[in-house]
């Protein structure tokens, strides 16, 4: 990926297309900066493994590379260290939303809205989840119940 994203805004700028060039200019960074963060996250958990926090930020990254199926894994692996953490729970539901499992993902985000105290970070992925396939007034009576449990603030 990194290289031929790297060719590719060569080529382009060649053509004389420099927004598509400077498009793909942009991607060959994320990758090779996320390569870059993957490699640190990595040094980290071979100085301290086993910690759920680095292995959930090494997911978040894969993620953010859409490399889905790496993120998958390490979030099962941080969830499996820490499977109440509910920054794992909402990253791991982020993850089946890309991959496509979006009733797994509706699972995990409902799990965490039942947790004491709900975690808010669900409610908005989960209604547009909800919104996304139709059902609005499921998502109108989510977002009714969480009002009453925890009020917006002014």
């Amino acid at each position: 990926h990194h290289g031929a994203a790297y060719n590719l805004s060569l080529a382009l700028k060649r053509l004389g297309k420099d927004a598509e060039s400077a498009a793909a200019r942009e991607r060959w960074q994320r990758i090779r900066d996320g390569k870059q963060r993957v490699a640190t996250l990595r040094a980290q958990l071979r100085q301290t493994p086993n910690d759920a926090a680095i292995i959930g930020a090494l997911a978040k990254q894969h993620l953010e590379m859409g490399d889905v199926q790496e993120a998958y894994r390490a979030y099962q692996e941080a969830l499996r260290l820490q499977p109440r953490e509910p920054e794992l729970l909402l990253g791991l539901a982020s993850t089946l939303t890309a991959a496509g499992r979006v009733s797994d993902a509706e699972g995990i985000y409902r799990a965490v809205l039942r947790q004491q105290p709900p975690v808010r970070g669900a409610l908005e992925p989960l209604v547009t989840l909800l919104r996304q396939r139709g059902a609005n007034d499921e998502a109108d009576s989510i977002v009714a119940e969480a009002e009453k449990v925890t009020p917006r603030e002014p």
